[in-house]
C-alpha cells in the first residue's frame, strides 16, 4: 500500500533511515488504490516533481527534506486547492506543515 510518512523529530526520521522506527515517530498517511488515483489526478505530483527535480512515481521512493523544497512544495499544494477542493490535497498539505513544523521532512512510499 502506498504511504507518506513524516518523522516528528529528527531523532525519529534517523530512525526511519534506518528502518527501526518506534511507535509514535511518525505521522503517516495510507492512500488506497483509489485515493491515489484521486491525488495523482490533481496534477499537483507532477508539478512538485518537475518544479524541485524529483521522482514521485509508481514503485519509487522519494523525500523532501529542507524546509525550502518543503515550502516550495507547500505552495504548490495551496494553489492546487484553490481550484479544487479535494480532501487528499488538505491532507497532503497537513503532513507538509507538519514537516515543515517538526523540521524533518516527508517521504513517499509509492
Amino acid at each position: 500500500m502506498k504511504h507518506i510518512s513524516v518523522p516528528i523529530s529528527k531523532a525519529a526520521m534517523a530512525r526511519l533511515d534506518l528502518d527501526a522506527c518506534i511507535a509514535g515517530d511518525l505521522i503517516e498517511f495510507y492512500l488506497s488504490e483509489e485515493a491515489y488515483k484521486v491525488l495523482w489526478k490533481t496534477g499537483v505530483i507532477e508539478q512538485i516533481n518537475k518544479a524541485l527535480n524529483i521522482m514521485i512515481d509508481d514503485f519509487e521512493d522519494e523525500k523532501l527534506l529542507s524546509n525550502e523544497r518543503l515550502l516550495h512544495a507547500q505552495q504548490i499544494i495551496e494553489s492546487k486547492l484553490v481550484s479544487t477542493n479535494c480532501e487528499i490535497l488538505q491532507k497532503l498539505l497537513t503532513l507538509v506543515n507538519s514537516a515543515l513544523k517538526h523540521n524533518t521532512g516527508i517521504f513517499f512510499y509509492f
